[in-house]
């Protein structure tokens, strides 16, 4: 193990008899570059709320056709429901529109493309700006 030259508290693992450039020789391939000896380690984590809210959650899920109307516990006030191949992804969109989610905590969407039936999706409920706030594995058309 050696100190990494712009991180002292940083180190890489370097085989016996291997080495970097050394002084008064030619070049040749060989030498080790930051990839080949830097593993980095990405830890991601969910913020936690600020607001204090406890969530929302889907109860029920009911298809009529291409018609999804679902069924909604907890804090729904200004939550909207869409539809999407890729959870994390708006322009995955496959409703014809987002639809706010009712006083009761339901709401329902249509899926625009009728070729999509059979095929697995993602129900999503989103806040007001947009984020992300529960989502649920789904089969358009149900199934």
């Amino acid at each position: 193990m050696y100190p990494w030259f712009w991180n002292p508290h940083q180190q890489f693992a370097l085989a016996d008899g291997v080495s970097c450039y050394g002084k008064s020789v030619d070049y040749n391939h060989g030498g080790l570059s930051l990839q080949e000896c830097l593993t980095l380690d990405l830890v991601v984590t969910r913020g936690g709320s600020t607001s204090g809210k406890q969530g929302a959650e889907v109860t029920d899920i009911a298809w009529k056709g291409l018609r999804c109307t679902v069924g909604v516990d907890g804090q729904y006030a200004n939550l909207s429901l869409d539809i999407r191949t890729q959870a994390g992804d708006p322009t995955s969109s496959v409703v014809v529109s987002v639809k706010l989610l009712k006083d009761n905590g339901t709401a329902s969407v249509v899926v625009e493309n009728e070729e999509l039936q059979g095929h697995a999706a993602f129900l999503v409920l989103l806040s007001a700006s947009g984020e992300l706030v529960a989502e649920a594995n789904i089969v358009i058309g149900g199934g």
